[in-house]
């Protein structure tokens, strides 16, 4: 129910915003990368958790160049210089994003198999490919062929469920599943299996958003 002119009358809330924030499920994308979440609107304000690029918040107001939030249940302030109000496709793509992060991490210790896509044992790209799989999203195979799909992105741009891919002599020959927080969830080797590292272990090659 609104007044304008004078009137009364009814404007369906998919169409209305109030300081920028849609009035149906709100949703923020934090544009920084270890963003604080502070207790009260102000810098000098403690520190609850920090934020990663690319996640996704619940937004309550806007006042003075502070967001209200909750994060997980966990309310607090963002400053504004660092999110941006989603028009509601982007936080979908990372609510999925994070779905297939916390499939992948299920696997974590799981054996490196040079060709294996199973339970049992992966390769990284059968790894990749498996993990997206479950979400009805087909890669190719190899991880040569699976730096060529979707959007090509920064590394340093990348968030939860966007694929990493290096190279040796200019050639594509490993691939891993950001997880958000400048990490990556990947089939490393023999010795170790699926596990995380930093996304700049190695110098990425090139990094693609399948994702939205």
């Amino acid at each position: 129910q609104i007044g304008f002119g004078g009137q009364t009358g009814y404007v369906k809330s998919d169409y209305v915003s109030v300081n920028g924030i849609p009035l149906v499920d709100p949703k923020g994308i934090i544009t920084g990368d270890c963003v604080n979440l502070r207790a009260t609107p102000s810098t000098d304000g403690a520190i609850v958790t920090k934020l990663s690029y690319g996640e996704t918040v619940d937004l309550v107001s806007l006042d003075d160049g502070w967001y209200s939030i909750s994060y997980n249940g966990t309310p607090g302030f963002v400053s504004a210089d660092y999110l941006r109000v989603s028009d509601g496709t982007e936080a979908a793509a990372s609510t999925i994003g994070a779905s297939i992060v916390e499939s992948a991490k299920k696997y974590l210790g799981t054996p490196y198999a040079y060709g294996g896509a199973s339970g049992s044992g992966f390769d990284c790209s059968g790894f990749t490919m498996s993990v997206f799989k479950k979400f009805g999203i087909s890669l190719p195979r190899t991880s040569s062929a699976q730096s060529r799909v979707g959007k090509k992105i920064s590394p340093s741009s990348a968030r939860a469920g966007d694929l990493i891919f290096y190279a040796s002599g200019g050639r594509v020959n490993h691939v891993a599943l950001c997880i958000g927080g400048g990490r990556v969830v990947h089939a490393s080797n023999p010795r170790v299996g699926i596990t995380t590292s930093n996304l700049y272990y190695r110098t990425p090659y090139c990094a693609r958003r399948v994702l939205g």
